[in-house]
């Protein structure tokens, strides 16, 4: 056969996050010019897999090559999720308007469970995919955590923060509104309101649609900016404000022992 444009296939969605098209046309075991990746069989289908360009995966790869990094197709796909608390203040304490909040920053200062990585980039074959972003609140007394909470659960007011990512210095997310968080106005929340205590308790994660890639040897940050705020009287309180970043991404893919 001529290698004339496929009619339209159907499409389906493989375990890898790609998109496969399938045509019913029979076709012998030539190589067909021009169409990588497709397969020919005498007693099969034709199949080809079409990459998403949307696929947090494929993102990898093509940040691989365009970065010049091609250790990152070596490593370990796996999921992520790295966080960083910092001190927002202490009990009946007052949060003047505009005050920012850093997280990622020197943290080879900081112990468990305050973060759960110790310096601001990453190493070879290391990456992160920002698929999700959430943020949560700590009360700590006597130096243990008593409660978790989402910002909304804490307290609703300061969920009028704005956040930026930033990635080796360029401002990569923009004063992104934390609004967007709270369950009324999040897509992906599961509303449900608590009677109990007259709280919007929703899914407060927040999805991105365009998710930025972290590389390795890449320095990044998270800035916070608060609204005013007077924080709830509870004696011998200190409340820490957490930032998460989750996704898909790599870890060196090294074999050895336990």
């Amino acid at each position: 056969m001529n290698d004339a444009p496929l009619s339209a296939p159907q499409t389906m969605v493989g375990p890898d996050g790609s998109i496969y098209a399938m045509n019913d046309n029979y076709m012998n075991d030539a190589p067909l010019s021009g169409y990588g990746g497709m397969m020919r069989n005498k007693k099969q289908p034709l199949q080809t897999a079409l990459p998403d360009p949307y696929s947090a995966r494929v993102k990898i790869f093509r940040l691989a090559e365009r970065m010049g990094v091609p250790g990152l197709k070596k490593g370990q796909v796996t999921n992520r999720a790295i966080y960083h608390a910092v001190q927002l203040g202490t009990s009946a304490s007052t949060i003047s308007n505009g005050t920012q909040l850093i997280f990622f920053q020197n943290l080879n200062s900081v112990a468990f469970p305050y973060a759960n990585i110790n310096q601001n980039t990453f190493t070879a074959q290391e990456c992160l995919i920002v698929q999700r972003v959430n943020f949560f609140v700590w009360t700590v007394v006597s130096g243990n955590i008593t409660k978790i909470q989402t910002i909304q659960q804490f307290q609703e007011g300061l969920n009028a923060s704005t956040w930026s990512l930033f990635i080796t210095g360029q401002q990569v997310i923009k004063q992104y509104s934390n609004v967007a968080s709270q369950c009324e106005f999040n897509p992906r929340s599961k509303f449900g309101f608590n009677y109990a205590t007259g709280v919007n308790d929703g899914q407060s994660t927040i999805y991105l649609e365009a998710e930025p890639g972290i590389t390795p040897n890449r320095e990044f940050q998270v800035n916070l900016q608060l609204p005013g705020a007077t924080l709830p009287t509870l004696t011998g309180a200190t409340y820490y404000i957490g930032c998460v970043l989750e996704g898909l991404g790599t870890i060196p893919a090294v074999e050895g022992t336990l």
